[in-house]
């Protein structure tokens, strides 16, 4: 059986080299490989932290253009369907995102 392959960044492969140097120095009792730390990290993180964190990931990887693309397929909706719909509700998260600084765009929340 084939195990799935994952591509990660340059900067998560260094962290996962430096957390399986520290998780196997000076334990003894066994030797832990890179791909099943790894698994284990994503299986612990998803039981444990998933739920808590889609709101960061969502923020963390916000696209603007991919939000104003969204606002204008939900207004073609609307027309075709003769709705109304709160433009500016629906451009909040982009203004919120201009009154805060770029370091710290954690508490964002679109699509929620």
């Amino acid at each position: 059986m084939s195990l799935p392959k994952v591509l990660i960044t340059t900067e998560a492969d260094e962290c996962l080299d430096k957390m399986l140097i520290e998780t196997n120095e000076g334990f003894e009792s066994g030797r832990v490989k890179k791909t099943e730390l790894l698994s284990w990290i994503i299986t612990r993180f998803y039981r444990d932290s998933f739920t808590k964190m889609v709101k960061t990931i969502r923020t963390d990887h916000f696209d603007e253009v991919a939000h104003l693309k969204a606002i204008i397929k939900q207004v073609e909706a609307a027309k075709k369907n003769d709705e109304k719909l709160e433009l500016g509700k629906l451009l909040e998260p982009l203004k919120a995102r201009e009154k805060k600084p770029q370091a710290d765009k954690t508490t964002l929340t679109p699509d929620e």
